[in-house]
């Protein structure tokens, strides 16, 4: 029995031991993952908390409640905020510099995520452009560009946040192939007022989509980004993204491995719409508009079932080196 104890004793010595070494490493590696949450997605914390915080209604608490209830909702989301805010300081999602903490004003202050240089400074974001096709105005005369009224498109207007330069390319190529995802929301909220600012139509839009992703695309993507844009996007039309309106049903290669023509060609009858209300007005949201090719395609398809107006929203346009091509 005394032998057997023996044998025993250094078993469980060296669990002891292994259970000390495993909270130790823990220890040592908590530092990292603290700096790693205060500098990774949703502008500013781990994407955990910062997709939960982007369900957190930071402005509209009129939700049919009576005053003091109302009053109370507010004071439990601003509460909540500066918790998260002390917890995992708020950065900047383009110059990663710390934000103020709590609920920004809606009136005056940048969208959650953004400071207000780097928000007030994108490149192009004020620049005239050509109405139609999203171009850099070429000439002091208002209205569409010589090649939109040579040729007019399927879209009917195009509505850019800024240029595809510095630091909207970053944050685009992080969203898209880097999949930090959480980085879209403070990216489409900044969209979402320059779409409010640029719908110029009397009456909202009807329906609010995102240019679709084939299911094989999606998978291996993992998320459509033009769907994370478009839902701050709707929201601000108090609408949510019809997915259902629009599908794709042909995928070809990658269009950034394309030339205009060929994108045009690779496009082709690769979206099908379906539901479309006879004489709407449809706001289709995407990152990067480069030659047009997929929001031409995408446009064709809903007036083809009974749009009556399709309107382009982009987050970031990159011009051609020539014309302007739509």
């Amino acid at each position: 029995m005394a032998e057997g104890c023996r044998r025993t004793i250094p078993r469980r010595s060296s669990r002891r031991r292994s259970a000390s070494r495993s909270r130790k490493s823990a220890r040592c590696r908590a530092p990292a993952r603290r700096a790693n949450c205060r500098r990774t997605a949703f502008g500013s914390r781990s994407e955990v908390v910062g997709i939960g915080r982007q369900y957190m209604p930071p402005m509209r608490f009129n939700l049919g409640m009576n005053p003091v209830a109302d009053r109370l909702a507010r004071h439990t989301a601003s509460a909540a905020a500066l918790l998260l805010d002390w917890l995992l300081p708020t950065v900047c999602v383009a110059c990663e510099r710390p934000l103020p903490a709590g609920l920004p004003n809606p009136d005056h202050d940048p969208p959650r995520g953004w400071c207000a240089a780097c928000a007030g400074s994108l490149p192009g974001l004020s620049s005239p452009r050509c109405p139609v096709c999203g171009e850099p105005a070429r000439s002091l005369v208002p209205g569409p560009c010589p090649a939109c009224r040579a040729r007019p498109p399927a879209i009917d207007r195009t509505i850019v946040l800024a240029d595809y330069a510095r630091p909207l390319d970053h944050l685009i190529q992080a969203i898209k192939f880097g999949r930090q995802s959480a980085l879209a929301p403070p990216l489409g909220r900044l969209l979402a007022r320059a779409a409010a600012r640029g719908w110029d139509w009397p009456m909202p839009p009807d329906a609010v989509v995102a240019v679709p992703m084939t299911p094989a695309r999606l998978a291996g993507r993992g998320f459509n980004q033009a769907l994370l844009l478009a839902r701050p996007v709707a929201a601000a039309f108090g609408l949510r993204p019809a997915g259902a309106l629009i599908a794709r049903v042909r995928q070809g290669a990658p269009a950034s491995s394309l030339g205009a023509s060929q994108r045009r060609g690779a496009l082709a009858h690769a979206f099908a719409a379906d539901g479309v209300t006879r004489g709407a007005s449809v706001l289709v949201v995407d990152d990067v508009m480069t030659t047009g090719a997929t929001l031409q395609a995408a446009a064709a398809a809903l007036k083809s079932a009974g749009a009556a107006r399709v309107i382009a929203c982009v987050a970031a346009r990159t011009p051609p080196p020539d014309t302007c091509s739509t």
